[in-house]
């Protein structure tokens, strides 16, 4: 076939004209070239540039990991269950030092007034003769990843809790710092993931390392309690004169069992059947705390008793007074008095005198990230 060439010398893009009526040095229409802009003696060239080819298909690798994870559940798959034709990329940010991208996919769209009120929708399963049957997977949202080098994919974080829409493209404040890839969509909380991480256990996976808000929330959980130390003896090893009662370091599970007689208060035990001893006096005595959790609430010890019928609840905290005795299914939290307690204590001059103590601890996350500190 004749290959016709023609020089442009007038650089002149003419789509007014009929294609047939076109003079020479005028094109129509162009693909794949770039129109020099350099000051050179070439200003104004086109030249031919690379196209444009399919790398990869999102879609087919989404529907197919999805359709594998609900396959694995035990799951028998409708028709249509699984279905992410009208998925769309929100936002996408490439990593130019690994010569990757990571792509924010979603196919639902808030309808709600505001475009904030609406979340995504949870899977929909009917039981027919114990065969659960996937009706609905749910919402497509999932953040994606390619490497251009290697040319493999993986699914960094998917499911409904990302609540993706595409009310809210594109994907903004996107930004890598090391391996952790920071983002947020105007819709939700500022997020945050580590790719590594994300890689070496993805949504494929059979334990994803992203599965919740919690997990991918820049706001992380952080200690909100006070320090205390106690010693191997759980014994408190902060003298304070301040305190009328040492922390709390006596945890009875389950219900409280019958003590062998006289002042000892003996438990149920702990995992391996091992009983725990406590004597009364010393480990629990009256005038302590002691805290009924399912009951949500703290009392002071006033009076100790024991039973002497087997398996039956051996401590009350005086019936006549409160009217309620601890149930047997409770959990049983004891503080000690404090023996260095001085009601009248007016304080130690010389304590700050020379330094100012401070103790605090903090969360240290797998990640390496470190909290707030309590």
């Amino acid at each position: 076939m004749a290959e016709i060439k023609n020089l442009f010398v007038k650089s002149k893009m003419n789509k007014d004209l009929d294609a047939r009526l076109l003079t020479n040095g005028e094109y129509r229409d162009a693909q794949n070239v770039s129109v020099s802009k350099s000051e050179g003696a070439d200003v104004g060239a086109v030249e031919n540039i690379l196209g444009n080819i399919e790398l990869i298909d999102f879609e087919t690798i989404v529907t197919n990991a999805v359709t594998a994870k609900y396959t694995a559940l035990g799951f028998t798959i409708s028709t249509d269950a699984i279905n992410y034709k009208n998925l769309e990329v929100i936002g996408q940010i490439p990593n130019l030092e690994n010569n990757s991208v990571v792509v924010f996919l979603t196919d639902w769209t808030d309808t709600s007034n505001d475009k904030l009120s609406n979340f995504p929708g949870n899977i929909m399963v009917t039981n027919d003769r114990g065969i659960n049957n996937l009706r609905y997977a749910g919402p497509g949202c999932f953040i994606c990843y390619y490497s251009f080098q290697t040319g493999a994919s993986s699914i960094l974080a998917g499911g409904s809790y990302l609540n993706f829409s595409k009310s809210h493209p594109p994907m903004l404040g996107l930004d890598y710092l090391e391996d952790f890839l920071y983002f947020t969509d105007n819709r939700n909380q500022p997020r945050k993931i580590n790719v590594s991480t994300a890689l070496a256990q993805s949504y494929t996976s059979n334990a994803p390392y992203y599965g919740s808000e919690d997990d991918i929330s820049v706001c992380k959980f952080a200690p909100y309690e006070s320090i205390g130390f106690i010693d191997a003896g759980n014994n408190s090893t902060l003298i304070s004169r301040t305190e009328e009662f040492l922390p709390s370091n006596v945890v009875m599970g389950n219900s409280v069992a019958v003590g062998a007689g006289g002042s000892t208060l003996k438990l149920k035990g702990d995992n391996l059947g091992t009983p725990v001893l406590l004597n009364i006096g010393v480990d629990i005595a009256v005038g302590g705390k002691i805290s009924v959790p399912s009951l949500d609430v703290e009392y002071t010890i006033t009076n100790i008793s024991i039973d002497n019928v087997t398996n039956t609840t051996d401590v009350s905290i005086s019936p006549a007074t409160f009217g309620v005795a601890i149930p047997e299914d409770a959990i049983v939290t004891a503080s000690r008095v404090n023996p260095y307690y001085q009601s009248a204590f007016g304080g130690d001059p010389d304590l700050l005198k020379e330094e100012f103590p401070r103790y605090s601890y903090r969360f240290r996350y797998d990640d390496g990230e470190y909290s707030l500190m309590a």
